[in-house]
Formats: structure tokens, sequence, C-alpha cells
């Protein structure tokens, strides 16, 4: 995508607009503790936990879905594909968990999250691949 106005749609689409799994969105889209599962009450700590590591796979398949659309070598959009296909599996584990101590998870990645990708939708082909690649390197190798 050239870098037009316009441009920073694709991402919004991608982080918020719809759920990022293809389910409906619930508004709001934060996490919310509800009465207690089938487990222990969970305390401000597990939520947190909860919340940010839901946060982190929604904003990985949204850049996942940016690498597959974006970038240049084939290699980066079969990475993309495969971030999308792992975090997607982690989101659902997670929401397994929550379920059962009470807790509603995000639909959406965080503000930041959000604008980093609106940010990275600006960018195609190999300038996308040269701002993907060491991020996803830095972040998973630390």
């Amino acid at each position: 995508m050239d870098r037009v106005a316009g441009a920073a749609r694709p991402a919004a689409r991608a982080l918020g607009a719809g759920d990022p799994l293809g389910r409906r969105r619930r508004p709001g889209g934060g996490v919310r503790a509800r009465a207690p599962g089938r487990l222990r009450p969970v305390g401000a700590q597990d939520v947190a936990y909860l919340d940010f590591a839901a946060r982190a796979n929604l904003a990985e398949v949204a850049l996942g879905k940016l690498a597959k659309k974006h970038a240049h070598s084939q290699e980066v959009r079969d990475f993309g594909r495969d971030m999308v296909r792992d975090h997607r599996r982690q989101y659902r584990a997670l929401e397994g968990v929550a379920s059962a101590v009470g807790v509603t998870l995000p639909t959406r990645p965080s503000r930041e999250q959000r604008r980093l990708a609106s940010a990275w939708a600006r960018f195609d082909g190999k300038a996308f691949d040269c701002a993907y690649v060491p991020f996803q390197w830095a972040t998973t190798s630390s």
C-alpha cells in the first residue's frame, strides 16, 4: 500500500474494527472479572496477566495479518501466516483459562499496539520487511 492518508485503515481493521479471531466483537474490549468460576477466585495480578497475554496475542495476530499482506519476501509472509495461526491458538487456550476463573478477555490489542500496527501499515515490500523482522527477532529472542 502506498503512503497515503488512508493507509492506516487496513491496520485499524486488523486491530480493532473487527475481531482478529473472526468472532463477533464484545463492546468495551477490556478485561472484567465476573463472579468466580469453577476455579479459585483470581486476584488483580492474575487479571492483569490475563489482560496482558490476551492483548499480546491479539497484537501478534494483527501484525501477522499485516505481514501476510505487506511483506516483500515469501519467508516473511509465511512467518506472518504462522504468527496468526500460533497466536490465535494461544488466545483460544487463554480463553479457556479465563473462562474457568471467571474473567472476560479483551477483544482487541492495546491502544499502543494498534498505533504500532497503524504505523507499519504504511510500509510495503522491503520497507515492511525491514521493520517487521527485527521487531519480531527482538521480541522473541529476549
